[in-house]
């Protein structure tokens, strides 16, 4: 992604592609492609954009190479723990990056929540410590987790023994500058006599984002 300010680009938990390689036939693949974006071709506006992309993903490639080196340690088997082991090794490679989002599931318990939302908990308990442990202690003070959840679920459950989709869902906030607590009011679960009853929501979840975005970035 190219926006006029900042850009954006995917990196994927297993290892990084274009720019990652250091054998001599990519490097020379490499130095060809951004070659093409430094110059002008004679292809026109788009053409030299594209170039000019593919030689940003190079660069960042080579930036973030050492994350994924053996020399590094091995990576977590756990999905998320690798995800975040990840994202803190490549904070420490200092490249640039001001935000860094990741997906994970599954939190969509139709049926049997009592044991699927524990292990989700539990494994994201895990990733936050193995994420910190992985973070150089010079950005522990620099660095904030926030959560979110595409939808919440229902107050009730439902014949799986899981809830359905809702209206509201927590939100968790990580970092050394968070001052902690718990925020908003909990629902009156005492009102909702209906199976499609709904919990109100107290405190929009934009505010959360635009909180981080001007109180934290």
């Amino acid at each position: 992604m190219q926006g006029t300010a900042r850009r954006g680009i995917g990196v994927p938990p297993w290892g990084v592609g274009l720019g990652g390689r250091t054998e001599s036939e990519h490097t020379r693949a490499y130095q060809a492609f951004q070659a093409l974006g430094a110059q002008p071709n004679g292809a026109g506006p788009w053409m030299k954009a594209i170039g000019a992309n593919v030689s940003n993903v190079i660069t960042v490639g080579q930036g973030l190479a050492p994350v994924f080196d053996d020399a590094a340690g091995p990576l977590p088997d756990d999905d998320l723990a690798r995800r975040m082991v990840v994202a803190a090794r490549m904070i420490n490679e200092n490249v640039g990056l001001r935000v860094i989002d990741m997906g994970w599931g599954d939190f969509d318990h139709h049926n049997d929540e009592v044991t699927n939302h524990p292990a989700r908990m539990t494994e994201f308990d895990n990733a936050v410590s193995a994420f910190y442990a992985a973070l150089a202690p010079q950005w522990h003070g620099r660095v904030t987790i926030m959560t979110f959840s595409e939808f919440g679920r229902t107050p009730f459950d439902n014949e799986s023994e899981g809830t359905d989709h809702g209206t509201c869902h927590p939100m968790l906030v990580i970092g050394d500058a968070v001052r902690g607590g718990f925020y908003s009011e909990h629902p009156n679960l005492s009102t909702m006599v209906e199976d499609w009853d709904r919990m109100d929501a107290t405190i929009d979840f934009r505010s959360v984002y635009a909180s981080v975005l001007d109180g934290w970035l």
